[in-house]
C-alpha cells in the first residue's frame, strides 16, 4: 500500500488515536473527567492538540500515514483532527475547519467534503473529541458523489481560525472556541487507498445494450462500472475504441463521465451516419434489422478504478443503429500540432509565447512559465534599516508597492531579495512570518489589517531568519511556503511580522528604533510604509512614513498565449458544432485554465480561396457562434497553476462541422 513520504512527529500514535476514546469514557455524559473550568472536560477552551492524515479501514480503524507538511498524500484519505475536550459537531464546517487550495489573496479554492465524529471500532460510540474531514463525500449518508477527492499534487492548507480572528469558529460544548489559530498545510500526489479489488463491467446498466438494434443514430453509448473509474485511463482511440465495421471509420465524438464515475460516456459530434437502407441497397431487403451501421465498442484492459487496479479483462460489444436520412453530411478540420505551418508568427502576445508559437517546440500547444524579477522603484529613497528586531523585541511592519513598480500585470510571486544597507552585525531573528496583499489605496495608515482590500496570503509561517551583515548587494528573503497570485492592477503590500529575535549583540530595540526615528524624521508626502516602533518584547506605537523598502521581488508569469492562421473548411456556409480537444478541457491539470475564442470570415471575392479579414466575425467563445464562414481561426490563453509549475495542453484539435446535401 502506497505511504505519503514524509511522515514526522509521529511518537505513540496509537495511544493518540486512543486518546479520544478515552475523553470519551472520561470527560462525556456521565463521566466526571478532570482538568478545565469547573472540573468538567468539556467546559475548557478548545485547542488543537494533534491534525493527522488517515486511511480509514472498512472496519472503521484509523491508520495514521501522515500529518503536517506531509507529500505524495493519498486523495482519498481522511483528515482527523483531535481537540483537548468534546466538539460540538454542529459549529464544524468548511468555514470553521477550512481545507482548501489557497488562490491567493488569502482566498481559497475550497475542498469539497463532510465532517463528522470518528466511530470507535470497539464500542460502537462516536468519539466526540475528535472530527473527520471526508474529501470524497458531499451529503453524509449518500453514496459518494466526489470519489475523486482531493485534488491531484496540489498544495492545501488547513485553517482553523480563533475566536480573535473570526464570527465562526469551532465551539465545545459549553460554547467556547478556539483562542489560538490553528495552520498546516500538505501536498497530495495522484494515488488512492489501493483496495486491491478489480473493477467490474456492469452489462445491463450499459447502454445500448449489446447487440441491440434499430438504436438511435446520435445515441450516447454508456459503459457502466460497479466502481469509480480513473478518468486517464480512458483514451479515445486507444483504450477506449467506437469503430463503424461497414467501412472502418471512427466516428467523432468525446468522453464524458457520470459524477460518481461508474459510467463512462462516449457522445458522437454528429451522431454515427444515415445508415444503410435496406430496401435501397442493404444487404437484406426484407429484413430492417440490418438498416443503419454497425458499432463495435472495446474497452481494453489497461482502464483502471481509482485505485489503480485494471479490469479483469477486455469489454467488447457490438450494437446497429437505424437508418436516418434526416443526418447531416460531416466534416472538420484538425489540428495535431505536429508542425507550425498555422501558427501565426506575427500575433504579438501579451504574455510569454505559447510553445505552439515557438520555433524550437512543435508538436503541441501549451503553457509555459516564464520566470523574471522586478526591482519597484521606491519614493524619495531607500530604507537604511531593514525591517528586522534584535533582542527580545517584537515588530511588525508593511510596505507598500504600486502596481506599475510591479510591473502592472498579474503573475504569480514565488519570494523576494532584499539588500541591508547598514553594515551590522548578522543577526537571527525568529518567529518571521511575511503576508502578501492587495489594496487600492495610495497609502498606508497605521491600522495594519484595515491597509488590505481582501485577506493577505501568509507566505512564511514563523520560520527563523538569519540576517547577514551589510553587502550592498540584494540578499535572499526568506523562502516562500505559499506563492502569492498577484492581480496585476491593485497595489501590493508587503507585510513582515517578528515576534521575537535574539542575536546580533543588540538589546532593547536599538536597531529599530533608530529605524522608526530615521523614517520619522526624514518622511512626508504619501505614507508608503507602518510600523511599529519596539518599545520592549511587545509591538509598541504604530507610525507612517515615505519610504519603501529596497525589494527586488521574483515572479513567475504563468500565463501564455498563442494565434493560429485561417483555416479553410471548403464550403461557403459550413455549420460549425462545438470545438473537440485532445485531452479535453475537463482533463485539465487541476488549478489551470484553458481559454479559446473563435473567428471567422468568409472568402475574399476573386481571391483565390483567401479569408476576407476586413470582413471577419467578432472574436466568439463559442465555434459554434463562427457558423456561417468559411475560414475560421482561433486564439489560446493558458493559465498555468502557480503552485504545482502544472500547464495545460492541448496535442490535437479538431474543428468540426456539418452540411447537408440532397441524395
Amino acid at each position: 500500500m502506497r505511504r505519503v513520504s514524509n511522515l514526522r512527529g509521529f511518537v505513540g500514535l496509537a495511544i493518540v488515536l486512543a486518546l479520544g476514546v478515552g475523553f470519551v469514557g472520561c470527560g462525556g455524559a456521565g463521566g466526571g473527567g478532570s482538568g478545565g473550568r469547573g472540573g468538567s472536560i468539556i467546559d475548557q477552551d478548545l485547542a488543537v492538540l494533534t491534525f493527522l492524515i488517515v486511511e480509514e479501514r472498512p472496519n472503521g480503524v484509523l491508520v495514521p500515514i501522515g500529518g503536517p507538511d506531509s507529500t505524495n498524500v493519498l486523495r482519498d484519505a481522511r483528515l482527523l483532527f483531535t481537540f483537548n475536550t468534546m466538539v460540538d459537531i454542529d459549529s464544524v464546517n468548511d468555514r470553521t475547519i477550512r481545507v482548501g487550495i489557497p488562490t491567493g489573496g488569502g482566498l481559497f479554492e475550497k475542498a469539497q467534503g463532510i465532517y463528522y465524529h470518528p466511530i470507535d471500532p470497539d464500542n460502537g460510540t462516536q468519539v466526540y473529541n475528535q472530527v473527520i474531514f471526508n474529501p470524497t463525500y458531499t451529503v453524509a449518508g449518500t453514496v459518494a458523489d466526489n470519489p475523486e477527492g482531493l485534488d491531484r499534487l496540489a498544495v492545501y492548507q488547513v485553517l482553523i481560525p480563533s475566536v480573535l480572528t473570526a464570527n465562526n469558529y469551532v465551539r465545545n460544548l459549553v460554547g467556547d472556541g478556539i483562542v489560538t489559530e490553528y495552520t498546516a498545510s500538505f501536498e497530495t500526489g495522484a494515488d488512492y487507498v489501493d483496495t486491491g479489488i478489480q473493477p467490474r463491467w456492469q452489462e445491463y446498466l450499459s447502454s445500448p445494450l449489446p447487440n441491440a438494434v434499430q438504436v438511435d443514430a446520435k445515441a450516447d453509448i454508456v459503459v457502466a462500472f460497479d466502481q469509480p473509474m480513473k478518468r486517464d485511463t480512458f483514451v479515445l482511440g486507444d483504450t477506449f475504441i467506437v469503430q463503424n465495421t461497414f467501412d472502418g471509420s471512427v466516428p467523432l465524438g468525446t468522453l464524458r463521465y457520470s459524477t460518481d464515475l461508474t459510467r463512462v460516456i462516449f457522445r458522437p459530434v454528429f451522431g454515427y451516419g444515415k445508415g444503410v437502407d435496406s430496401t435501397n441497397g442493404g444487404t437484406d431487403p426484407l429484413d430492417p434489422q440490418q438498416d443503419g451501421y454497425e458499432i463495435q465498442v472495446t474497452v481494453s484492459r489497461e482502464v483502471e478504478n481509482l485505485s489503480g487496479n485494471p479490469t479483469p479483462r477486455e469489454i467488447k460489444f457490438k450494437f446497429r443503429t437505424r437508418y436516418d436520412p434526416t443526418q447531416p453530411d460531416f466534416g472538420s478540420i484538425k489540428e495535431e500540432f505536429t508542425n507550425q505551418l498555422f501558427q501565426d508568427s506575427s500575433f504579438v502576445a501579451k504574455s510569454a509565447p505559447a510553445l505552439w508559437n515557438d520555433s524550437g517546440a512543435p508538436g503541441l500547444l501549451a503553457g509555459t512559465f516564464t520566470s523574471g524579477s522586478v526591482v519597484p522603484v521606491t519614493n524619495n529613497g531607500f530604507v537604511t534599516l531593514e525591517p528586522w528586531a534584535v533582542g527580545n523585541v517584537a515588530a511588525q511592519f508593511q510596505a507598500l508597492y504600486f502596481s506599475t513598480e510591479v510591473g502592472g500585470s498579474s503573475r504569480t510571486i514565488t519570494g523576494f531579495d532584499w539588500m541591508k544597507y547598514a553594515t551590522r552585525f548578522a543577526t537571527t531573528c525568529q518567529n518571521t512570518s511575511i503576508y502578501l496583499g492587495h489594496t487600492t489605496s495610495g497609502s498606508l495608515g497605521t491600522n495594519f489589517s484595515a491597509n488590505y482590500s481582501s485577506t493577505p496570503t501568509r507566505c512564511v509561517n514563523g520560520v527563523t531568519y538569519q540576517i547577514p551583515l551589510g553587502t550592498f548587494t540584494f540578499q535572499a528573503g526568506p523562502k516562500f511556503t505559499t506563492n502569492f497570485a498577484y492581480d496585476g492592477t491593485s497595489n501590493l503590500i508587503l507585510e513582515i511580522v517578528h515576534t521575537g529575535s535574539s542575536g546580533g549583540g543588540f538589546t532593547g530595540g536599538t536597531a529599530i528604533r533608530g529605524y522608526a526615528e530615521w523614517l520619522e524624521n526624514n518622511g512626508g508626502g504619501a505614507t508608503r510604509t507602518a510600523h511599529t516602533v519596539a518599545l520592549g518584547a511587545t509591538y509598541g506605537p504604530v507610525r507612517t512614513a515615505n519610504f519603501a523598502y529596497d525589494i527586488r521581488f521574483a515572479y513567475l508569469i504563468d500565463q501564455s498565449e498563442a494565434r493560429s492562421l485561417w483555416y479553410d473548411s471548403g464550403l461557403t456556409t459550413p455549420q460549425y458544432l462545438e470545438v473537440v480537444l485532445f485531452p479535453a478541457l475537463s482533463a485539465q491539470p487541476s488549478g489551470t485554465q484553458t481559454t479559446l475564442t473563435f473567428q471567422g470570415a468568409p472568402e475574399l471575392p476573386l481571391s483565390g480561396g483567401k479569408p476576407d479579414v476586413g470582413n471577419s466575425s467578432d472574436w466568439e467563445a463559442k465555434l459554434e457562434d463562427v457558423s456561417g464562414y468559411q475560414f475560421v481561426r482561433f486564439l489560446a490563453v493558458f493559465k498555468g497553476n502557480g503552485q504545482t509549475k502544472q500547464i495545460p495542453t492541448i496535442d490535437e484539435m479538431v474543428i468540426p462541422f456539418i452540411f447537408f446535401t440532397v441524395n
